[in-house]
C-alpha cells in the first residue's frame, strides 16, 4: 500500500535537514511570583505567571515542590475541585489540569477567551470566570476535556474576583463595587444587586449570609441574605488589603507591602483587629487558610530588599501569629548569560542564580550568590561574573566552581551608579546615568577605573566590538546610539551619534550594523538598525515595530531575537527591511535574551521576568548515522504541551506494515500519519494540527505485533 500524503504532515528520516521557524517550549526554570494558591489535604497549589506549582505541606516547616506543569498565558488564580485543577491564565483563559496523582499532572482542557482572565470559581458542573473589562463568564466543565462557554454578562465594572454561593455570583467588579448575579440559569446571569459604597473592590468572600470584601483600604462587611439589596455592616481600615481569606471567626487580609492582618469577626458589625504580622521587603499578595495555618504568597517589595516565595504562618493562637517556613523564590529574572553548561542570571534583589543546563527540558538551580543589593545586569568572562548592583557598584563573583559562587572583589564608585556592562579583555566598560566608565579587570581582586566619559546622560546597554563602544543612551525623547572610540582606555572620546525619539534599552553590534531597541514611545518602537561602517557617521536605516516595551537583543545569523511581552524572532538578511517569522509568548515579559546555535539549530534562553525560559527552533532531524533500533518504540513528542508543531519520534527495529494516527478523546481518528510498509528504522514527524481545537489528543503506532500509545496536549 501507498504512504497516504496530508497537508498536516511531514514525515522525515532522522538524517535529513529541514528548518524550522516556529519557537518551541524546551523547559524552564527559576519559577517566581506566586499569584493565587488553594490549599486542600497536604498540598498547596498555586499559579505562577509560569504555570501550576503543587507544594507538599504535609510537614509545615518543609514545605516541598513535588510537581509543576507549565502553561502559557500569565497564571493568576486557581481553583481546586476534586481531581481538577482549574487555573485562570490573564493572557489565554482557562486551564483544567488533572490532579488526581498530584506528583503526574496533565492538562485535560482548555478555553481561550484571549485576554484579561482574571480570577476563576467552580460550582457544580460550572466554571465561573471573570474577563475584566469583558466581565463574566459561564463555562460548562461537565466533559473537562471539553470546557464549552455557555453563558456571559457584561458587568459594569472590571470584572476582577468572583464567589459563588447558592444561585448568586457575586464578582468584584473593581471600581463598580460589588456586583451581583442571578446564575439560577446559567446560560443567562442576570444582575440582581450592586454595593458601589466601597470602589477598587480586588477581592471577594462569602460566607453564609456575609460578603466580606477587600479593596485596597478597606475591609468591609456586607449582609447579603437578600442579595437584591446588600446592607452594610461594618467597613474598617487596614493598611492596603488586595486578598482575603475567611476562616472561623477571623478574616486574614493580604496587605500588600504591610503584610498580613487578623480581624475578629464574630461580631460582624463590630469587627476588631487583633494581630498584624509585617516584614521589610515584602508584599503579601494572596491568603489561604487550612487548620492552624495560614499560606501567604509574598513578592519583592523593590527597592527594599525581601525574600519573595511562600511563608507558612502558624495562627493555632490569631492573636500571636508567628512564621513556621519561608520557601524562597526568585522575586525577578533578568539578564541572563549562558557559558558552557550554565545559564548565569541576575535575580534582581535575589543576586546572582545559576542554572545548570546539561538537560535543556529540566534545567535546575544548582548555584547561588546573594549580593548585597538589586542585581540589574551581569557579564561573564572566564571564570568570573560581574554584576551591576546599580548605586553599590559592580561585584565580581569567582565562579570557577558554579555550585559555590564566591565574592573576590568590588568597584564602587559614589558618583556613578552603572546600569550595565560588557567586558572585554582586561576591561570592563560600564554605562550608568552619570555617563561612561573603564574599568581595568586584569587583577579581579582590585578592579581600577582608569577612563570615563562623561558627556553621555543616561547610558543604557554597552556593546563593545573592536575599537569601539556602541551606547543606547538617553531618555524618552532624545535617545540614540553613540559610539565611543576606546582605542585609548584612559580616554574613551565620542565620535559618532545618532538620535531617535524613543526611550533605548539594549544594544547589540554584528558586523556593520548596530541593532538598538526602545519602548513604545516616541516615533521609534521595537527594533531599530543603524549602519555603523564608518564610525563617525552612523545612521538610521530601518525599524521593525513591535508592540509594547522591547527589552533585551540578540543577534545570530540572520536573525535578531527581541525581549518583549513576547519573544520575536525577526529576519534581518536584509538590514533595510527586517521582517518578524515567529514570536513566543512569555508569562511576565521578557527582559533578556541570549541565543546560542546558528540559523538551523538555536536553543534561546529568556530571562521572562518570572522565570528562566528556554526556547528551541531545531531541525526536524538531526544528521546522525541511521542505526537500526533494537526495539518497536514510540517517543513522547516534544513539546508538550505545543501551541503550532510538535514532534514525534519513533523506532521500528524490522520492515513491515506500520499505521500511525491521531485520535481525539471521543476516540475518533482525526488525522492518518501514515499507512503502508515502513523499514526498519529512527524517524521522525512533524505533526501541525491547523484545523483543531485546543484538547488532549492521542498519537498511535501499530505494527500486526504491538502499538504503542503518547498523549499530547494542543494548544491554539
Amino acid at each position: 500500500m501507498k504512504p497516504k500524503l496530508f497537508s498536516i504532515l511531514i514525515i522525515l528520516l532522522i538524517s535529513s535537514t529541514v528548518y524550522c521557524q516556529s519557537l518551541e517550549y524546551s523547559g524552564s526554570t527559576l519559577w517566581g511570583n506566586i499569584k493565587d494558591l488553594k490549599i486542600v489535604g497536604n498540598y498547596a497549589y498555586c499559579a505562577l505567571a509560569d504555570g501550576l506549582v503543587i507544594f507538599d505541606i504535609s510537614d509545615p516547616a518543609l514545605p516541598t515542590v513535588v510537581s509543576r506543569q507549565y502553561l502559557i498565558g500569565n497564571g493568576q488564580s486557581i481553583y481546586i475541585s476534586g481531581n481538577y485543577a482549574y487555573l485562570a491564565a490573564l493572557n489565554f483563559g482557562l486551564y483544567i489540569i488533572d490532579i488526581s496523582e498530584p506528583t503526574n499532572l496533565s492538562i485535560l482542557g482548555s478555553i481561550n477567551f484571549a485576554y484579561n482572565t482574571s480570577d476563576v470559581f467552580v460550582s457544580g458542573e460550572y466554571a465561573y470566570v471573570t474577563n475584566y473589562d469583558s466581565g463574566f463568564q459561564v463555562i460548562n466543565i461537565s466533559n473537562p476535556s471539553a470546557p464549552v462557554r455557555v453563558g456571559s454578562y457584561d458587568t459594569p465594572g472590571i470584572a476582577r474576583d468572583v464567589v459563588v454561593s447558592g444561585e448568586y455570583a457575586y464578582v468584584a467588579d473593581y471600581w463598580s463595587g460589588l456586583t451581583i448575579l442571578n446564575i439560577s440559569n446559567p446560560t443567562n446571569p442576570i444582575l440582581v444587586g450592586n454595593y458601589t459604597g466601597r470602589s477598587n473592590v480586588l477581592e471577594v468572600v462569602v460566607r453564609g449570609q456575609y460578603a466580606y470584601v477587600a479593596n485596597y483600604t478597606y475591609l468591609t462587611i456586607l449582609d447579603v441574605s437578600n442579595p437584591e439589596a446588600p446592607v452594610l455592616k461594618k467597613s474598617i481600615e487596614t493598611y492596603g488589603s488586595i486578598g482575603i481569606c475567611v476562616s472561623d471567626n477571623y478574616a486574614f487580609t493580604a496587605e500588600d507591602d504591610a503584610g498580613v492582618l487578623i480581624t475578629d469577626i464574630s461580631n460582624p458589625s463590630n469587627p476588631i483587629q487583633i494581630a498584624h504580622y509585617d516584614e521589610p521587603g515584602g508584599r503579601a499578595r494572596r491568603i489561604a487558610v487550612s487548620g492552624e495555618y495560614a499560606y501567604i504568597a509574598y513578592q519583592d517589595n523593590f527597592p527594599i530588599q525581601g525574600i519573595p516565595g511562600l511563608r507558612i504562618m502558624n495562627i493555632s493562637n490569631p492573636a500571636e501569629p508567628t512564621i513556621t517556613a519561608i520557601y524562597e523564590m526568585p522575586d525577578c529574572v533578568g539578564e541572563t548569560i549562558v557559558s558552557g553548561r550554565y545559564a548565569y542570571t541576575a535575580g534582581h534583589q535575589s543576586g546572582l542564580l545559576i542554572t545548570d543546563l546539561t538537560d535543556s527540558y529540566n534545567p535546575y538551580l544548582i548555584g547561588h550568590f546573594p549580593t548585597t543589593g538589586s542585581m540589574y545586569n551581569l557579564a561573564i568572562s572566564g571564570e568570573y561574573a560581574y554584576a551591576c548592583l546599580g548605586g553599590l557598584g559592580v561585584q565580581i563573583v569567582d565562579i570557577s566552581n558554579p555550585a559555590n559562587p564566591i565574592s573576590v572583589g568590588c568597584y564602587y564608585d559614589s558618583t556613578s551608579a552603572p546600569r550595565d556592562v560588557f567586558i572585554s579583555g582586561n576591561y570592563a566598560y560600564l554605562t550608568a546615568y552619570e555617563g561612561f566608565q573603564i574599568v581595568d579587570i586584569s587583577n579581579p581582586i582590585n578592579p581600577i577605573l582608569i577612563g570615563r566619559n562623561r558627556a553621555i546622560p543616561s547610558g543604557q546597554g554597552v556593546y563593545v566590538a573592536g575599537n569601539y563602544a556602541y551606547l543606547a543612551f538617553g531618555g524618552m525623547y532624545d535617545g540614540g546610539l553613540k559610539i565611543i572610540d576606546v582605542s585609548d582606555p584612559s580616554e574613551p572620546m565620542t565620535v559618532g551619534y545618532c538620535a531617535f525619539q524613543g526611550l533605548p534599552e539594549a544594544v547589540f553590534v554584528s558586523g556593520e550594523y548596530a541593532y538598538l531597541t526602545s519602548d513604545s514611545h516616541g516615533d521609534c518602537s521595537g527594533l531599530q538598525v543603524f549602519n555603523i561602517s564608518n564610525p563617525a557617521s552612523p545612521y538610521y536605516i530601518s525599524s521593525c515595530d513591535i508592540p509594547d516595551q522591547a527589552n533585551g537583543v540578540y543577534v545570530l545569523g540572520n536573525y535578531a531575537y527581541v525581549a518583549d511581552l513576547r519573544v520575536y524572532k525577526i529576519n534581518i538578511a536584509d538590514p533595510y527591511n527586517p521582517i518578524v517569522e515567529s514570536s513566543y509568548p512569555t508569562p511576565g515579559g521578557a527582559i533578556s535574551i541570549y541565543v546560542t546555535g546558528n540559523d538551523a539549530v538555536t536553543s534561546i534562553y529568556i530571562g521572562a521576568s518570572c522565570s528562566l525560559i528556554i526556547l528551541n527552533c531545531d531541525l526536524t532531524g538531526i544528521d546522525s548515522e541511521n542505526e537500526i533500533p533494537n526495539k518497536f518504540e514510540l517517543s513522547q513528542n516534544y513539546p508538550n504541551p505545543f501551541n503550532s508543531s510538535t514532534t514525534i519520534k519513533y523506532s521500528l527495529s524490522e520492515t513491515g506494515p506500520l499505521d500511525i494516527n491521531i485520535y481525539n478523546l471521543l476516540g475518533q481518528k482525526v488525522a492518518s500519519l501514515f499507512q503502508g510498509i515502513e523499514t526498519a528504522g529512527n524517524y521522525s514527524i512533524v505533526w501541525n494540527p491547523d484545523n483543531l481545537s485546543t484538547g488532549v489528543y492521542f498519537a498511535r503506532l501499530e505494527n500486526n505485533a504491538a502499538n504503542r500509545t503518547i498523549r499530547m496536549f494542543y494548544l491554539k
